[in-house]
């Protein structure tokens, strides 16, 4: 389990404004463990239009904390979806 969320900063404006939120379940259409730590790492592209997400505890093919990353590109609605 897990949630990413993305603000916005304008800049002369010092509010941070909340304009998405991830969840593991929303990206990887699973539903991890608590202590997969997903969003344990995270980068953004400088365009806003590629998030990279590091789980580094997930459990591949019997392997514990073998880990994966997520690659999410922002779509025409402004979504981001896991890119295949």
């Amino acid at each position: 389990s897990g949630v990413i969320y993305i603000f916005e900063h304008s800049v002369g404006d010092p509010k941070l404004t909340q304009i998405d939120r991830l969840s593991s379940v929303d990206i990887t259409q699973e539903d991890l463990l608590e202590n997969d730590e997903f969003g344990f790492s995270l980068d953004i592209s400088s365009d806003a239009n590629y998030l990279v997400a590091g789980v580094p505890y997930k459990e591949i093919n019997g392997r514990s904390k073998a880990g994966v990353v997520y690659v999410l590109r922002k779509n025409s609605s402004d979504d981001y979806q896991q890119v295949d």
